[in-house]
């Protein structure tokens, strides 16, 4: 999922404060190596900033040490700005930070910090403004250095620092005409921190009080994120549908695809197989096509249409980013139709494509399983010792030690199922197949045999599990 905001023109947000600055033009003494510089005073004054950036330059050509250096670099720096030139302004701007005599130093590292997040030079933006939010002692021009320091922690991911300095924005300045980007980022922020129900609230906030604030459909979907993470799903749902179908922008998509995920998660087949079905015919080429197919699979799989299911898992075996679980499933949906030789095959043919998977185990395991139900326990028992190799941490890992102590069993090699058998129940012994465990102990007990042990662990069994079915 993306979550990360657009800067919505940073730029606009430090000059709202900054206002255009003026160039002195007023004449001290004669000095003919002026008269290029008032000339390009006056072309910046009317705006015609191409010319007036001409006009500076050749006058610092010539004039690199003059008085009046300092100030046309200043106002060269402004028309690059203005012209959309911020790689050219950047270092100008940062002589200016740097130079004793600069006037509107605040305002300079506010202006060299826009240059410097336009170029993703995040790390050094938030230096630029920091200078300025600890020394400026005009008001407006602190308040957007102060909007660019949170922007440059957004940016970095900083997020206790953009909800310390969000915070702290918010309660010096409540009526600021930036804050509601600041308390968007705060947000944001809080949602990255996993505090849910606190992002909630502002998201809640800023989608009631303006439905077409450029931050509306964002906040909507990641509002609807926060309600899928406290597992308020029918809320999730509706905030999802508002911002699929209300609105249009990067986040519809997204939206869409939760959409179809959501009633897959709550058990609302039927709707979630047209609600991706919907998607994957509107976003053939998104990057969550292969996500959408394979939940559109494991609900046609729910809606018990193996047909359909093989069908849409078939291809994306192929795909990198579900290719491991479009296999794992694929192979269920054909155990579930109890055609075991198949699911066998799927999950054989592909263990070398998935060595390296994280989905390893859960592969191993469904091959054991189908091995284990055509009568293959040989096979199968290798194939459950390679779950506990390949995850031994896993959930199924417990459970794979259990079977493979069943099919050792079912081999007539009671000596090592037994030992399976007793470490299985020193480490597991709360595992709900520890009954069965216990009583396949006896039996091997028995067979091995070791009369008085097995009557013991028979004994221990109808005692500690006296209405199993194995009493039967």
């Amino acid at each position: 999922m993306r979550h990360a905001a657009g800067s919505l023109g940073v730029r606009i947000i430090v000059l709202v404060a900054l206002c255009l600055a003026s160039v002195a033009s007023a004449q001290e003494k004669p000095d003919p190596a002026l008269d290029r510089y008032y000339s390009a005073n006056a072309l910046y004054n009317r705006r015609l900033f191409k010319l007036a950036a001409a006009e500076y330059k050749a006058f610092l050509a010539k004039n690199a040490k003059h008085a009046k250096a300092p100030a046309a670099r200043y106002g060269l720096a402004l028309s690059l700005y203005h012209m959309g030139d911020l790689k050219a302004a950047a270092p100008l701007f940062e002589k200016l930070a740097q130079t004793a005599e600069a006037a509107d130093k605040a305002q300079v590292h506010n202006l060299w910090g826009v240059c410097l997040l336009s170029l993703d030079k995040n790390a050094e933006a938030e230096k630029a403004f920091a200078w300025t939010t600890a020394n400026a002692k005009d008001a407006a021009a602190k308040e957007s250095g102060l909007v660019g320091l949170i922007e440059a922690q957004y940016r970095q991911e900083k997020w206790q620092e953009v909800v310390k300095a969000g915070d702290a924005f918010i309660k010096e300045l409540p009526k600021s005409a930036h804050a509601v980007r600041v308390r968007f980022h705060g947000a944001v922020a809080r949602y990255k921190l996993a505090q849910y129900d606190k992002a909630a609230a502002v998201f809640k906030e800023l989608t009631a009080a303006d439905k077409k604030s450029p931050f509306a459909h964002h906040a909507t979907f990641l509002l609807a994120e926060c309600k899928r993470q406290t597992k308020d799903l029918p809320g999730a749902l509706k905030l999802y549908d508002e911002a699929a179908k209300k609105y249009t922008g990067p986040y519809t998509e997204d939206a869409f695809y939760q959409l179809g995920f959501v009633q897959f998660a709550q058990g609302k087949y039927p709707p979630a197989i047209k609600a991706l079905t919907a998607f994957l015919a509107k976003y053939k080429t998104s990057r969550l096509t292969p996500q959408a197919g394979f939940y559109l699979a494991r609900a046609y799989i729910e809606a018990k249409n193996y047909a359909q299911a093989v069908a849409t898992l078939t291809p994306l075996t192929a795909d990198k980013s579900v290719g491991a679980a479009a296999t794992l499933w694929l192979a269920k949906t054909y155990s579930r139709q109890k055609n075991y030789p198949q699911a066998a095959q799927t999950v054989s043919a592909s263990l070398k494509k998935f060595s390296k998977d994280p989905l390893l185990a859960d592969l191993q395991y469904e091959l054991g399983d189908a091995q284990m139900r055509q009568g293959q326990f040989k096979e199968a028992a290798g194939s459950f010792a390679k779950v506990t190799a390949a995850g031994p941490k896993k959930p199924e890992a417990a459970g794979a030690v259990a079977l493979q102590a069943y099919c050792l069993h079912k081999i007539k090699q009671y000596a090592e199922s037994l030992k399976l058998c007793e470490s299985f129940l020193t480490s597991h012994a709360e595992h709900e197949s520890a009954a069965d465990v216990l009583f396949l102990k006896a039996e091997n007990l028995l067979l091995t045999p070791k009369l008085d042990d097995a009557l013991s662990a028979y004994l221990a069994f109808v005692k500690s599990h006296p209405k199993h079915g194995h009493h039967t």
